[in-house]
């Protein structure tokens, strides 16, 4: 894997989500039907929406759990989409370091992450397309000079 530079590692490693230009997070509430928690993901062009009760995190209802526990089953668009969310799930300060956010994306799976302020409410929601954002603009050297593969290394100068 190609290394970026030092000064890129130690920018990133200082980088908190809360840098992050964010959009406020899709959310409903438990009882709301699954269809219309749906049409919330739509209508904010987002893999997923925040099940929040009284300002709490109470679960998460991802693309995932749509094609793994609603398509091809005989699924109540009007039951409570608490039936098909993933309860409580793992949540971040709203200022956690990037580097944490990268690492439990990528140990997990996660392709979003829910944040939580100090009081335990619903803050914001950090996908791996903000991060992707983040870093080209951030890294522009580090992330237009990758190779297509990351395993690819070219074997003579350009041109040569």
């Amino acid at each position: 894997m190609r290394e970026i530079s030092a000064s890129a590692k130690t920018l990133f490693a200082d980088s908190r989500v809360s840098q992050l230009e964010l959009p406020k997070p899709s959310q409903v509430g438990p009882n709301t039907p699954l269809s219309h928690a749906i049409d919330a993901m739509r209508r904010a062009e987002t893999g997923c929406v925040l099940i929040s009760e009284g300002g709490r995190l109470a679960g998460i209802f991802t693309e995932r759990d749509l094609l793994n526990r609603v398509m091809g089953k005989e699924a109540d668009a009007n039951a409570p989409i608490e039936r098909f969310m993933t309860p409580n799930p793992i949540a971040l300060p709203e200022d956690a370091y990037l580097v944490h956010v990268v690492d439990l994306m990528d140990e997990r799976g996660f392709r979003h992450i829910p944040l939580v302020n100090r009081s335990g409410e619903v803050s914001g929601l950090v996908s791996v397309s903000h991060i992707i954002t983040y870093l080209a603009e951030h890294f522009p050297a580090e992330v237009y000079n990758l190779p297509p593969r990351l395993d690819q290394r070219s074997h003579t100068s350009e041109g040569g």
